[in-house]
């Protein structure tokens, strides 16, 4: 709600940046980082989001399986649904956090392994002064 001013009801995932959406640079950048393919978990309402996602363009950076969260239950909820149809152990990105650095991944993954197969997360300081402004 806080973005329908600017999204005109559009998901924020398609807010154009550089002339792509959102969802499509966050899908670079999971290319970049060298993973093959993306789980998108979608909410109901996105018929934009699911219609671009879905239609076979090649305009995508990976190909992208879709998932439904029947109810939006935040992000928690959302991983979870990606994990239970992942195959193997994946990242999670969201495409309203767009970065140009992917050095996180690589460090994320010895984490990962070095942890014996234990979740890793990457955190970044921010002044006391912004922190509202993230999650």
């Amino acid at each position: 709600m806080r973005l329908r001013p600017v999204t005109g009801g559009s998901p924020k995932e398609m807010l154009l940046l550089g002339g792509k959406p959102l969802i499509w640079h966050a899908l670079l950048e999971a290319a970049r980082a060298g993973f093959e393919s993306a789980i998108v978990v979608v909410s109901p309402g996105k018929e934009e989001l699911v219609s671009y996602l879905g239609s076979g363009s090649g305009d995508l950076p990976i190909p992208a399986v879709l998932v439904v969260q029947a109810t939006p239950a935040g992000i928690g909820d959302a991983v979870l649904l990606a994990a239970s149809v992942a195959e193997v152990p994946l990242g999670v990105l969201t495409p309203d956090d767009v970065t140009h650095s992917r050095l996180h991944w690589p460090r994320l993954r010895r984490a990962h392994a070095v942890l014996g197969g234990a979740a890793a997360i990457c955190l970044r300081r921010v002044q006391p002064s912004t922190a509202h402004r993230f999650g």
